[in-house]
């Protein structure tokens, strides 16, 4: 098996720097990578959002800790209990096998 070049730390490091000089294509040049490389690492390390870094100008760490205010709160809790039990009935029963079944062609329906 193939040994990684780069450990999570130092990829973690290149994306940040990455980010902040805003030239992506100059960061990757530096650190000997390819630009499908930096896309992948900042897809599977979360993006902007898991390096704590501005989105833009006006600085979206401090939009971040906001307080949010929700109106609808008690109507999506309910919406999203009803959805969670419907889907944890279903695969009790085992309708989820048989669609799956079924799609793939394995069972036989009349």
């Amino acid at each position: 098996m193939k040994r990684a070049r780069f450990s999570e730390e130092q990829i973690i490091g290149i994306l940040k720097a990455a980010e902040a000089v805003g030239n992506i294509r100059q960061a990757c040049r530096e650190n000997n990578i390819t630009e499908q490389t930096f896309y992948r690492w900042r897809r599977k390390f979360g993006g902007n959002r898991a390096l704590g870094v501005a989105d833009d100008a006006i600085g979206l760490a401090r939009i971040r800790h906001m307080p949010v205010i929700d109106e609808d709160g008690p109507v999506i809790g309910l919406i999203s209990k009803r959805v969670l039990f419907q889907g944890a009935l279903a695969r009790a029963l085992g309708y989820g096998e048989f669609a799956q079944k079924k799609r793939l062609g394995i069972m036989r329906v009349k």
